[in-house]
């Protein structure tokens, strides 16, 4: 794939579905190759973004630094305008069962996130947290918040892909072009059957034009230098919507 053009030759790319597994050991997938950048998908009303992304488990509350927290909860608050979300309400979750019961279960949520929540509400973004994961996606749903920040890649996209398994959408958020992508695998166990939906992606190129149509609020970040993006595949968030 190459390094993407972040002088903005393009207005848009939109990336077919891949196969993890061939990219693993060696070449990113599409939307790992760009850092700091996040990727949303989208869900209808619920928008999901990621903290750590394609991990294993046992690696996942080590890679929670206040660092990659803030981060990924400010380039939310800056996506969900050009997404349409005016208000740019963003929910955090915990980590833990119950946001970890004081501490009896868990201490990320007092040591890791709360530090986090206080510095994003100083510089003006409108952040709750953290909330527990078993009740976020019920609140957000009844309208509550725009968008939910997520500690690991099934915490979100379970309910994500329960609501919309056919028509979400994958957005990387940050850069000065749009770039979205189907946000399910490749059904190699349905080729050649004539079965497969097109939904996800006739979506995902729907999203896109209308995103082209909307200023884009990092074109001035790149307007005078081109970053190299590839990065880490433990700290790129991933934000999620459907339709």
């Amino acid at each position: 794939m190459g390094e993407p053009n972040l002088r903005a030759d393009l207005d848009l790319t939109i990336s077919p579905t891949i196969l993890r597994f061939s990219t693993i050991s060696g070449f990113p997938g599409p939307a790992d190759e760009y850092h700091p950048l996040r990727d949303d998908v989208d869900g209808g009303p619920l928008r999901v973004v990621l903290v750590t992304r394609h991990i294993p488990l046992c690696r996942v509350a080590p890679s929670l630094t206040k660092g990659r927290i803030i981060e990924a909860v400010t380039i939310t608050a800056e996506a969900l305008p050009w997404l349409g979300c005016t208000t740019a309400r963003i929910a955090v979750c915990g980590l833990n069962p119950h946001t970890g019961d004081g501490g009896a279960i868990g201490s990320e949520e007092q040591d890791v996130i709360a530090p986090v929540i206080r510095v994003v509400r100083r510089r003006g973004i409108r952040a709750n947290g953290s909330v527990a994961p078993d009740a976020v996606f019920y609140k957000a749903m009844r309208g509550e918040n725009d968008a939910v920040v997520c500690m690991y890649h099934d915490q979100g996209l379970g309910p994500l892909k329960m609501l919309a398994f056919d028509t979400d959408v994958n957005v990387t958020v940050g850069l000065p072009i749009v770039r979205t992508s189907p946000a399910h695998g490749t059904a190699f166990d349905i080729a050649g059957r004539g079965e497969a939906d097109p939904s996800s992606m006739t979506e995902a190129i729907k999203l896109a034009y209308e995103l082209t149509r909307r200023r884009n609020p990092w074109i001035r970040k790149y307007e005078y230098s081109v970053i190299c993006v590839r990065c880490e595949e433990s700290i790129s968030p991933l934000l999620i919507t459907g339709y």
